[in-house]
């Protein structure tokens, strides 16, 4: 089941799926929800959308971290900084 806040962001990718922003507030919004993997792959997809967005590659990094998929996250987390 999801949370109200959850399908709102579904719904916000459903309308606008090459939104890289919204793809990434939605991954964001499923790490609070503690549901990683579902995060890691909205952060992916902000990226590939994206590729600039330091923040999406900063917060994955980290989500990745917390699902132990650490050679990702370094170079996740590297390249956010970078971007910074």
């Amino acid at each position: 089941m999801t949370s109200n806040s959850d399908g709102d962001f579904d719904e916000g990718v459903r309308l606008r799926p090459e939104d890289a922003d919204a793809t990434h507030k939605r991954g964001f919004a499923k790490v609070q929800i503690e549901r990683m993997e579902c995060g890691v792959a909205d952060f992916d997809e902000a990226l590939r959308l994206g590729p600039d967005d330091a923040a999406a590659s900063y917060n994955g990094g980290h989500a990745m971290a917390r699902v132990g998929r650490n050679d990702g996250a370094v170079d996740d987390l590297r390249t956010g900084l970078e971007l910074a």
